[in-house]
């Protein structure tokens, strides 16, 4: 066993094709890059890709040649219970501790803050080790049912009394970080998870069926009771992971081979105007900062009209006319809107608080001179 590869050690020689294959889908993605609508997005995934994959491959052939698996078992179990016992830490006190510190100390001092990051300082929902909650869910799914089975099977370190302690322990201390996540797709796939888990147990088949079933409606009303608040006020998160599925789909009809580049879809203009304001909310990655005045604030905000140069103070950042970019205002520096601009920043530094009739010897060829019409701006 010593003296054969790693290769041969792990695959069956009819099935070692299966190795080869993440090397084969990031030269799809390097070929598709080729195709990219906006390389500053594409870029930056596919160098997350190259790293992915060279780690894949790392794991691979290093523990493909170790015959006792007892150290890396040890380090990921170690990594799984500090992160377990970090987002314990952040649900009583650390996360309200980060919070005030943040704000205190850290927020006065910051020019422009992403509002993402501002929702997620405000919210009360863990990430533990990872940078978002839903990070967090998904090593939760992933790690935990590994990590109950080495358990279980550690008959040579453990004694039966000791083994199901610690996988009760840790299933109960994981299976709350998951509900603290507030973890919408999380709770689903642990639900479908355990229905599986279910299906193979060897029980009587009418006892199996009442199990699941029993399983299955309590886990969907835990579901809705937990997150009842959240769907009453629009669900407005899921709408927009609908509509980036369809646009994703209408990309793939129409680019069925490399797509848009990695990282980057096209918006098609079949979605109604409600679906490409979400997708300007919550998928796109603004490029600079537009500050108004505090006469524009209410009329973007509460009448929904477009935002003209006379109502604009100044700009941050580089950016070019159809970019995407926050709105704020220039008194207390909140971003409140964002949409994508006709103007690039140096043009917005030149047409600052000139009216529509100051502009138009300035541009004589454009139809609209609005620096972002409203059907491009979405109120955050």
């Amino acid at each position: 066993m010593r003296g054969r590869s790693g290769i041969a050690r792990i695959w069956p020689s009819d099935q070692r094709w299966i190795v080869f294959l993440p090397l084969f889908w990031l030269g799809w993605q390097v070929l598709a890059s080729t195709q990219s609508l906006d390389g500053n997005l594409s870029w930056p995934t596919l160098r997350h890709f190259v790293s992915c994959v060279v780690c894949f491959y790392l794991g691979f052939f290093v523990l493909s040649r170790v015959n006792e698996l007892g150290s890396f078992w040890t380090g990921l179990a170690a990594g799984f219970l500090l992160m377990l016992a970090t987002g314990w830490q952040q649900h009583f006190g650390g996360l309200q501790a980060t919070r005030e510190f943040f704000f205190r100390e850290i927020y006065p001092h910051l020019k422009e803050v992403p509002p993402e990051y501002l929702k997620k300082m405000s919210s009360n929902r863990i990430f533990s080790t990872l940078f978002y909650p839903n990070a967090l869910a998904g090593a939760l799914l992933l790690l935990l049912p590994t990590m109950l089975a080495v358990l279980a099977q550690a008959r040579q370190r453990f004694t039966l009394s000791a083994r199901r302690f610690l996988v009760g322990a840790i299933g109960v201390g994981a299976l709350a970080c998951l509900y603290w996540s507030g973890s919408k797709g999380g709770w689903l796939l642990l639900l479908l998870l355990a229905l599986i888990a279910l299906l193979r147990v060897p029980f009587n088949r009418s006892v199996k069926l009442a199990v699941v079933v029993g399983v299955l409606i309590f886990g969907l009303a835990g579901f809705t009771w937990r997150y009842a608040a959240f769907f009453q006020k629009g669900a407005t998160s899921v709408s927009a992971r609908f509509d980036y599925w369809e646009a994703g789909l209408k990309t793939s009809v129409a680019h069925p081979w490399l797509g848009t580049g990695p990282g980057t879809f096209f918006v098609p203009s079949g979605l109604p105007m409600e679906s490409k304001k979400r997708w300007l909310a919550y998928f796109q990655r603004p490029t600079g900062t537009i500050f108004v005045n505090a006469r524009a604030v209410p009329v973007l905000r509460e009448q929904g009209r477009s935002l003209l140069a006379i109502g604009v103070t100044g700009a941050d950042g580089d950016f070019a006319a159809g970019d995407v970019v926050n709105i704020a205002f220039d008194g207390d520096q909140e971003i409140f809107a964002r949409g994508k601009t006709a103007f690039g920043s140096e043009q917005i530094a030149k047409i600052a608080g000139k009216s529509s009739d100051d502009l138009r010897p300035i541009f004589p060829t454009r139809k609209r001179l609005e620096v972002i019409h409203r059907n491009d701006l979405v109120v955050l």
